[in-house]
């Protein structure tokens, strides 16, 4: 089974040792072995009926960040380093796009015109940072096929958006 989530692993190590400077590769590395094998274990992995590869992968980023998130905030950052205790500041108008598309993709579910499917490869893409192989893997299709897909919604929502949520 590690065989088969090496890629999974390899990125999400990747971009936590890249995010989080103060931690080594060796400790990350570890930590994701041992999460694995937990989520493995785990009775939420026992009780699923289908999409294994999604869920193991899912559950082994979200925890691995969280545990990155947690070990930042106790170690702090790397030395040498100057960054601010409380991160930079949102301006008003990026916590204004941010609002707007949140109440934006909420109408859209709630009026039927944004499947949870659609939504679901929205958030592996554009907020996880899964790239186009990774959700490919996961979902055994192409690359090509995710990009395709992705390429229709965001074309959907375009229109959505220009149209004042008026289905066409």
């Amino acid at each position: 089974m590690i065989v088969a989530f090496v890629p999974v692993l390899h990125g999400t190590v990747r971009r936590i040792a890249k995010q989080q400077s103060h931690l080594t590769r060796a400790d990350i590395t570890q930590q994701a072995i041992s999460v694995f094998l937990q989520v493995l274990r785990s009775d939420q992995i026992e009780k699923r009926q289908s999409y294994f590869a999604f869920a193991i992968s899912r559950a082994v980023k979200r925890q691995l960040f969280e545990w990155a998130g947690r070990e930042g905030a106790v170690h702090g950052p790397a030395k040498g380093e100057d960054v601010p205790a409380a991160g930079p500041l949102p301006d008003d108008e990026s916590l204004e796009r941010h609002a707007l598309l949140r109440h934006f993709l909420h109408r859209c579910l709630a009026k039927g015109h944004l499947g949870d499917a659609e939504l679901d490869l929205l958030i592996q893409i554009k907020l996880d940072g899964n790239t186009g192989e990774e959700v490919a893997e996961s979902n055994s299709i192409t690359s090509n096929a995710v990009r395709q897909r992705m390429k229709r919604l965001l074309a959907k929502l375009r229109r959505l958006a220009g149209n004042g949520m008026s289905p066409r």
